[in-house]
């Protein structure tokens, strides 16, 4: 009774994570803010699927964000993508403690909302970019460190579990979520950095997703399709970017 069912004409990477990460950042997007076009959000773990998600589900509504990442190998790649894919403002979490931070924020309106995936220095930078009074969303702990919030702040610290959201709604309430999603993937307005690989080479896939700094999800499948659909800039970015790419899991 819990099954939801996923479209068969998307690609098997993006049926096996929408319901995980996609449906967290959807979740987190609309429930802890009302927020209108021209809005301005705050997030980490960009790199991450719910952060690269957030991203674009924020540039389709019109809401504008600021990612902080850890400046990390990588991050020079990785910025691009994410302001073709949306994103107003790309920073490093070093950056984001500078004075001129300050003056690049003057520029938007306060953030509405926070969410923090990492915790930690992290985690304390994106509070630090909210004004008083605004909402902190907790919903992962990647450093697995705590921050303090000064409680002048005023901040609205909440955490978000998908579990427990799940646990207190319907299927049919997913059935919407996944639906949602899906048209995204579809019309290309969700794309995220994924990588297919295979159980016959599961060694190297283990392997490659074991490397640290790594920012391309592994999805394993269970045998090669006749036909393989995937959008054709992240093909062109697989073949560009080796590491990224489809090619070092088929090496």
């Amino acid at each position: 009774d819990s099954l939801v069912t996923v479209p068969c004409d998307i690609p098997m990477e993006y049926a096996a994570v929408l319901g995980v990460s996609p449906c967290a950042a959807l979740r987190m997007l609309e429930d802890f803010a009302s927020l209108k076009e021209g809005d301005v959000i705050v997030l980490n773990g960009a790199n991450g699927l719910v952060g690269q998600t957030l991203v674009q589900l924020a540039a389709a509504r019109g809401v504008r964000t600021v990612a902080v990442m850890r400046g990390r190998q990588g991050y020079e790649e990785l910025c691009p993508h994410l302001v073709t894919r949306g994103a107003t403002v790309v920073i490093s979490e070093n950056w984001s403690k500078d004075a001129h931070m300050k003056s690049l924020m003057a520029e938007l309106p306060p953030p509405s909302l926070g969410l923090d995936a990492c915790g930690g220095s992290s985690g304390a930078a994106v509070a630090n970019l909210l004004p008083k009074g605004a909402t902190l969303v907790k919903y992962g702990s990647a450093s697995g460190k705590p921050f303090r919030v000064a409680a002048e702040r005023d901040l609205k610290v909440q955490t978000f579990f998908l579990s427990e959201w799940e646990a207190a709604h319907s299927k049919d309430d997913k059935q919407i979520m996944i639906s949602t999603l899906a048209h995204m993937v579809r019309d290309k307005s969700l794309q995220l950095l994924l990588e297919r690989a295979f159980f016959d080479k599961y060694k190297t896939a283990l392997k490659l997703g074991a490397e640290m700094m790594r920012d391309r999800q592994l999805v394993m499948c269970m045998a090669e399709p006749q036909l393989e659909v995937f959008p054709e800039d992240l093909w062109e970015m697989a073949a560009d970017k080796a590491r990224l790419g489809l090619a070092s899991a088929e090496q």
